[in-house]
C-alpha cells in the first residue's frame, strides 16, 4: 500500500505544473511560462500560449524564478526624484528598474534612496482643516 501511495503522490508531483517563470531576454522581450528542461547550454520553456521554446543561456539576461508584479510604479525617492517605472527585480538592498519594460536598459535603486513606491499616482488629495492655524 506503501508503494502504491508513493507511487500515485510521485505522479501527481510529476504532472502538475510547478510555478511561472519569468525569462528575460537581452533584446528586451519577457518570456512567462515554465522552465521544463534546464541543460547547461539552454533552456526549454512552455509559454503562457503552451508553446515550446528552446532559449540560448546567452541570450538571456535574467530568470525570475518569483511572481512579480510588474506594472507600472511611481517611485518617490529622497532627494525628491521621481520615477515612473516597472520594477523587474528586487532584493534585500536594491530594486531593479526598467522605464521601459520590454527594452532591456536597467536602473539598479538602493532601497535606502526610496522614500515611497505607489503602483497609482496620489490623485484626489486635499486639505481638510486651515493650513495657517496655529
Amino acid at each position: 500500500m506503501k508503494k502504491l501511495l508513493t507511487a500515485a503522490m510521485l505522479f501527481a508531483a510529476s504532472v502538475m505544473p510547478l510555478h511561472a517563470e519569468f525569462i528575460f531576454l537581452k533584446d528586451g522581450s519577457i518570456i512567462d511560462g515554465q522552465i521544463i528542461k534546464d541543460a547547461p547550454a539552454s533552456i526549454t520553456v512552455r509559454d503562457k500560449e503552451k508553446k515550446v521554446k528552446t532559449i540560448p543561456r546567452n541570450n538571456i539576461m535574467r530568470i525570475l524564478y518569483t511572481e512579480l508584479k510588474m506594472g507600472k510604479v511611481y517611485i518617490q525617492k529622497r532627494d525628491g526624484e521621481s520615477i515612473v517605472a516597472f520594477i523587474v527585480d528586487e532584493d534585500r538592498n536594491t530594486y531593479t528598474i526598467r522605464t521601459n519594460l520590454y527594452k532591456p536598459v536597467e536602473i539598479i535603486l538602493k532601497r535606502s534612496d526610496i522614500l515611497f513606491i505607489a503602483e497609482k499616482n496620489p490623485s484626489g488629495l486635499k486639505v481638510d482643516g486651515d493650513l495657517f492655524s496655529f
